[in-house]
């Protein structure tokens, strides 16, 4: 029989992964169905004791969970199997202001993950607990779900917009649930909001017990400072650490968002090739960087009725599309706030790295914002932190890929803010405006340059910027400008893309005229000049060339010498490229024999004494480069010596070692879930 069939191959899966079960609980619906625990004790002897097997069927299992209101905390799920009206109590219910229908709705797919369960914990043991993280990963949807099994055991649910909404509902002698979700709601988003609940957490508090039980969807950093005040005025004997009471909803094992999916897919009753799209599609959907629960929703909801499955191209660009796209709640959320905290986000758009120091972006925000701050940077990214940025001591990121490429979308859609950015902004934020193949399908191009008069105030940005940039970022700056003329799409965006290049490049050659031509700049500068149809004449370099000629002789223990001869022959590799007539007029190789005599008596004194063997793949670089400029060595007795150095420090492709998988394949374990969508 199928149930049999898969108990035993369960079992045998937990045996192969070196985990055997010490008990064993069977629960099937099939209220016919002849196994008793007689027969599963029989099918697994040797692998579970008989004593410690158990089968429950339709009638035991409802009235169980009739009984225990503990199980169906601990499986919510259950709560989705029929009207849960039925166990809830009227008068519980008219005195509760929670939104049941919402919460029943949800229970339909509820998946109780870590997060839950840990929340549950906490609650257990402080009637207290703080649900953190992003938006769109459950924290609503957990509390809601605690709060729907707290209901069916006779405990009033109240959803509190505000502090004064717990006092108001407060009861001594009835059993409560408080669900406070303290700003970032659907619609709106608030960060005076949470320092509010926070400036009432200690009298709150001190109403919770065990018959009593706050839920708070926050940021960890208002809980921190509620309860130092609580700590400071009342001691430590009664209320949590921080530590203690945060729940962290955003991490998900690859398991449970395979549940996820799974419960919303089976719920949706899809027809039977979208469901074999879904079990097809399940590892990459699971993987996906943008899955949130939310999105998965919407993903079953909204794009799976739609997807021809037949056309698997198509299908999984919509996939992607629907996973990526940001929610209605997000776009919402961005708009509500002020200047100020609008102004940060824009700012992170011209910080460099995905992780930013807040030195920086201090800065930046200071760039891009007009007039005083009306709290300190560090405060301001504090009450943006969880919803729309990750706060640790030094560095700030944004919480999830979709709130930047949402904040551009933002920004890009002003013509005015945009233009303003562009006017301030430094190289990242430049970077940003002028880049190509960007956004959540690749095809964001130029996204702040969509006028003539955006392009204008680009060029004037690049005069300002180009005599002020130290020499990497300058660099940088060359090789993003040719990358964006290289991928420019049309004619106009083309020619403009090539009149920022063209201008950045006549301005470095004259910030550098008469100077020495910082190497790294010099390379890109030749790049970028390589991407345009008509590219500038390479700067003379006859100060450059001079400054970089080693002195003979050469001391053989001197790193620095050693760098030089190295950037002199990286400078002739690059004129015999770029410019060969140019580097012809120096006269090399012949005028330089004794150099490069020089040089070559350095690398044997290198190579017979030990004590320099750390300057040996130095050596061996510049050696190369000789070598690929004059492939035969001539009058000079240079053979044996580039041979043998080349050949021990030259870099070659790095031999990887064998990775054991792991014991349990991730995919294999969403497609193990996925299978049972039928």
């Amino acid at each position: 029989m199928r149930l049999l069939d898969l108990v035993r191959e369960g079992v045998a899966e937990r045996v192969n992964r070196g985990q055997p079960p010490t008990s064993l609980l069977v629960l099937t619906n099939a209220g016919q169905d002849p196994l008793d625990d007689a027969v599963v004790a029989q099918v697994l002897t040797g692998l579970v004791e008989r004593e410690n097997i158990a089968v429950a069927r339709t009638d035991e299992i409802s009235t169980e969970l009739e009984a225990r209101p503990s199980l169906r905390r601990s499986v919510p799920a259950v709560l989705g199997l029929g009207p849960v009206e039925s166990l809830i109590d009227e008068a519980v219910r008219s005195r509760s202001t929670c939104d049941l229908d919402m919460a029943a709705e949800l229970a339909r797919v509820f998946v109780a993950t870590a997060p839950y369960m840990r929340a549950l914990d906490v609650l257990e043991r402080h009637s207290f607990s703080v649900l953190t993280g992003p938006p769109e990963m459950g924290k609503t949807a957990i509390a809601r779900m605690i709060g729907l099994a707290q209901l069916t055991a006779g405990w009033q649910v109240h959803e509190c917009a505000h502090p004064d909404d717990v006092f108001r509902a407060y009861e001594r002698e009835r059993e409560q649930v408080f669900i406070a979700d303290d700003a970032f709601g659907s619609t709106e988003y608030s960060p005076d909001s949470a320092e509010r609940w926070a400036r009432e957490l200690d009298r709150i508090l001190a109403r919770m017990d065990e018959r009593h039980w706050l839920l708070w969807t926050s940021r960890p950093a208002p809980l921190r400072a509620g309860l130092r005040r609580v700590h400071r005025e009342r001691g430590l004997e009664r209320f949590p650490q921080p530590g203690d009471v945060l729940v962290d909803a955003s991490y998900l094992a690859t398991w449970e968002k395979a549940l996820i999916l799974f419960r919303h897919a089976k719920a949706a009753h899809l027809a039977e090739p979208v469901v074999g799209f879904v079990k097809t599609e399940g590892v990459r959907v699971v993987g996906h960087p943008y899955f949130t629960p939310e999105r998965i929703r919407r993903f079953v909801a909204d794009t799976l009725p739609n997807v021809d499955v037949a056309r698997r191209s198509d299908a999984d660009a919509l996939v992607d599309a629907a996973l990526r796209e940001p929610t209605r709640a997000m776009t919402a959320s961005l708009r509500a706030l002020g200047a100020e905290h609008r102004d940060l986000l824009v700012a992170m758009l011209d910080a460099h790295g995905a992780s930013i120091n807040q030195r920086e972006l201090a800065a930046a925000v200071r760039r891009h914002h007009d007039g005083g701050l009306s709290r300190p940077p560090a405060e301001l990214f504090d009450r943006l932190a969880d919803h729309f940025l990750k706060v640790s001591d030094v560095a700030v990121r944004w919480v999830h890929p979709s709130w930047r490429d949402l904040v551009i979308d933002d920004l890009a859609s002003d013509p005015d803010r945009r233009r303003r950015f562009v006017s301030r902004c430094g190289l990242d934020g430049l970077a940003l405006a002028i880049s190509t193949q960007g956004g959540r399908r690749g095809a964001r191009v130029f996204p702040l340059l969509l006028q003539d008069a955006d392009w204008d105030v680009a060029a004037d940005r690049v005069w300002q910027l180009v005599p002020n940039l130290d020499h990497p970022e300058l660099a940088r700056l060359l090789r993003v400008l040719g990358s964006a003329t290289a991928w420019a799409r049309d004619a106009k965006s083309k020619r403009e893309s090539e009149n920022l290049a063209l201008a950045a490049l006549d301005l470095t050659a004259q910030r550098f005229e008469g100077e020495t031509f910082p190497l790294e700049v010099l390379d890109a500068w030749v790049e970028t000049a390589g991407t345009l149809e008509y590219a500038p004449p390479v700067p003379r370099l006859a100060r450059t060339w001079a400054d970089l000629l080693p002195a003979v002789p050469i001391a053989a223990g001197s790193p620095r010498e050693l760098e030089r001869v190295d950037d002199w022959l990286r400078l002739a590799q690059l004129l015999e490229r770029y410019d060969p007539e140019q580097l012809a007029e120096f006269g090399f190789p012949d005028r330089y024999s004794e150099t490069i005599d020089a040089m070559l008596s350095a690398a044997r004194e290198v190579r017979a004494d030990p004590q320099h063997a750390d300057l040996e793949p130095l050596l061996a670089r510049a050696l190369e480069r000789l070598r690929q400029l004059i492939p035969e060595p001539r009058s000079w007795d240079a053979e044996t010596v580039l041979v043998e150095l080349c050949a021990r420090h030259v870099e070659t492709e790095p031999e990887f070692s064998q990775v054991t998988a792991p014991l349990l394949d991730p995919d294999l374990s969403v497609a193990r879930i996925l299978s049972d969508l039928g």
